[in-house]
C-alpha cells in the first residue's frame, strides 16, 4: 500500500494537475522548472564540468527566453 500524501505534496500534485486547465498557470510552472534546470546547469558547470553549461543551461535559458517572449495566453488576450 502506498503511503498517504502529506498536505504540501498534495498541493503540489493538485497544482500540477490543474495546470492543464489554466494557461497562465501552465506558463508559471514552465518558467519555474526552466529556472530550476538553468540553475542546476550552472551549478553543474561550476562543480562538475563546464560542458554542462552548454548541454543543460543554454537550452533552459533559450526556452525561458522563448516562453517569456511568447504571446500572452488566449484568455488574457481576449479580455483585454
Amino acid at each position: 500500500k502506498r503511503p498517504e500524501k502529506t498536505g504540501s505534496e498534495k498541493r503540489v500534485v493538485d497544482a500540477l494537475i490543474s495546470s492543464h486547465r489554466d494557461r497562465q498557470w501552465q506558463k508559471n510552472v514552465a518558467v519555474c522548472f526552466l529556472i530550476f534546470v538553468a540553475v542546476a546547469g550552472m551549478f553543474g558547470a561550476a562543480t562538475v564540468t563546464p560542458k554542462t553549461l552548454i548541454i543543460q543551461t543554454l537550452p533552459a535559458v533559450l526556452g525561458l527566453a522563448a516562453l517569456l517572449l511568447s504571446r500572452k495566453p488566449a484568455a488574457a488576450s481576449a479580455s483585454q
